[in-house]
């Protein structure tokens, strides 16, 4: 499988190119960075990587049949009409851009090509999401806690939001009022204390220079709390899951979201 990596000098570009690399059954056969000086890019292992900083050029140059991104939500569009429309089947772990703005630029895509989107590519963390759905219809109220480094660049994180939208998905199917209380009690000039809402669920995001990434799902009943909380201690932890979608995209024609879809869940 030749595999071109957008993002490469990013922090997850860093960590997983020499491990996609390392893989019998992908060919990294280019990298690519907006930022880019460099023709090529030395692996810890030894191998050189041809590198560019203009991404249409890389594809035509590589032929490569996958495209991994790991960039900046503004710079995803281009991104994936450039790839999509010459065929190039797509894997973004790139937070910060709208589902409908997917399912928009899927559009521009050649028949037969994937595109595959998932808010968070650590198998731990789409295992919580899983359990907080299945919980979220049994308690009278749900938050959202999420701890990041102070470099991530949206707030909530994609996993919080998609956690608190999948979970007032499922209580509002089971009868269940998602509106959080307490929302009344914020005193004045500090609106925003019972956190964002989203889909009628609190999201809280805290931001430090000793976080990665973690979240905790706190839900409540009369006498009773129930947390569920997953946290992200290397930047590995994303790699399964990336290979797993990598593997499987060519496989998925059409637009596809989250990993659940893949693990059967």
């Amino acid at each position: 499988m030749r595999l071109l990596f957008n993002g490469y000098r990013g922090r997850m570009g860093s960590i997983l190119v020499p491990e996609l690399a390392a893989q019998a059954d992908i060919e990294v056969v280019a990298v690519c960075d907006v930022t880019s000086t460099e023709t090529e890019w030395l692996l810890p292992q030894g191998q050189r990587l041809p590198a560019f900083a203009d991404l249409e050029q890389a594809i035509d140059v590589s032929g490569a049949e996958v495209l991994v991104d790991f960039t900046v939500a503004a710079a995803v569009p281009a991104t994936l009409k450039a790839a999509l429309s010459r065929g190039v089947h797509c894997v973004v772990g790139t937070t910060g851009v709208g589902i409908e703005q997917f399912q928009e630029l899927y559009k521009n895509a050649k028949p037969g090509c994937g595109l595959f989107f998932a808010p968070n590519f650590t198998l731990g963390a789409v295992l919580m999401q899983y359990f907080a759905k299945q919980a979220a219809v049994y308690f009278e109220a749900v938050e959202v806690i999420e701890f990041h480094h102070d470099g991530k660049k949206d707030a909530p994180s994609g996993t919080a939001v998609n956690t608190a939208r999948e979970m007032a998905t499922a209580r509002k199917a089971a009868g269940v009022s998602s509106a959080a209380p307490g929302r009344d009690s914020e005193i004045d000039g500090c609106q925003g204390a019972r956190g964002a809402d989203v889909g009628g669920i609190p999201v809280h995001s805290v931001r430090g220079g000793g976080f990665m990434a973690h979240q905790e799902v706190i839900l409540s009943s009369l006498g009773q709390t129930l947390t569920i909380r997953h946290d992200s201690i290397d930047r590995l932890s994303y790699l399964p899951g990336v290979l797993l979608a990598v593997r499987k995209v060519a496989s998925l024609p059409g637009f596809t979201v989250g990993l659940e879809d893949l693990l059967d869940l």
